[in-house]
């Protein structure tokens, strides 16, 4: 684990507060053993450090304690997430622009792949905000209605994979990667708070948004795959006018897997189903796909 993580963790910005069972930034309760909080991981008593010098936090109470906690900063800054999304309002968050992506082979095993512009970048306000719900069977960190239609967010970090949730319902999937926040937080001005923080990066940060899933109309599909199959056509007549022998490079191909469109992958491991634009990697187990 990098230092600054390490240091992170010793710091401990978020906590349950015990009167009212909600999780609470240092700065919303009362310095020392009046913040009545305990840890989200071992359960243990903390104290709210409020100095001038250094960046407010958390600390167990009892040394030894902190020494046996395994605290996952992560997991408290995604129910910290959580109840602000509950909380506050006119929450606003960059969507990012969408490319749906087809890739495949010549008869000659000459990649081609293109790239059909779905939806620019924009900016949308969450409304009605739902956290930690089920929606047809899956469970989502967030579902919000916004002018554009119901999207989810799910929230990224190594502890936690995303899943693909691909799936007949249609929701559109983005995640926000927190892993940045640790460095974040740890290094922030001293007259900064945490919540404010978080809000920042969600609502700013467009680096850290990404789509999981964007649920496109068949009839799209159909005619992304026919213009993929005419580019294919194109490239092997080029590669024939060019070279006449190339057809003797195909003696050995079966002629049924010709332009064959790649457009999912599945998982070597779970078998997972997932958008070939998203990569190679299986959203759900990390898994290469299968070749």
């Amino acid at each position: 684990m990098c230092k600054s993580l390490t240091a992170s963790l010793t710091r401990i910005p978020f906590a349950i507060h015990v009167p009212t069972q909600t999780y609470v930034d240092v700065d919303e309760v009362e310095s020392g053993v009046l913040c009545q909080c305990i840890c989200p991981s071992c359960r243990s008593k903390l104290i709210a450090k409020h100095g001038t010098k250094k960046v407010h936090h958390f600390a167990h109470l009892k040394s030894d304690v902190k020494a046996n906690c395994k605290y996952s900063l992560f997991f408290s800054i995604r129910m910290m997430y959580l109840k602000l999304l509950t909380t506050k309002s006119n929450i606003s968050i960059l969507i990012p622009d969408y490319n749906y992506h087809l890739a495949a082979e010549t008869r000659y095993g000459q990649p081609v792949s293109i790239d059909f512009p779905v939806n620019s970048a924009y900016r949308t306000t969450l409304l009605s905000i739902k956290t930690d719900c089920y929606f047809k069977g899956s469970l989502y960190d967030v579902i919000a209605k916004t002018n554009q239609g119901y999207i989810s967010i799910q929230f990224n970090y190594d502890e936690r994979p995303i899943e693909s949730h691909q799936n007949e319902y249609g929701l559109p999937i983005i995640s926000l990667d927190i892993m940045p926040l640790s460095s974040l937080l740890l290094n922030k001005s001293v007259d900064q708070g945490n919540n404010d923080l978080l809000l920042a990066y969600m609502q700013h940060n467009n680096a850290v948004i990404k789509w999981i899933f964007k649920p496109l109309p068949s009839r799209f599909k159909t005619t992304c795959q026919n213009k993929l199959r005419e580019k294919i056509i194109e490239s092997e007549h080029q590669l024939e006018k060019s070279f006449p022998y190339a057809q003797s490079c195909l003696q050995d191909v079966n002629p049924n897997s010709i332009t064959r469109v790649v457009s999912t992958f599945t998982c070597s491991n779970c078998e997972n189903e997932w958008n070939a634009a998203h990569g190679f990697l299986c959203p759900r187990c990390r898994a290469r796909a299968k070749k």
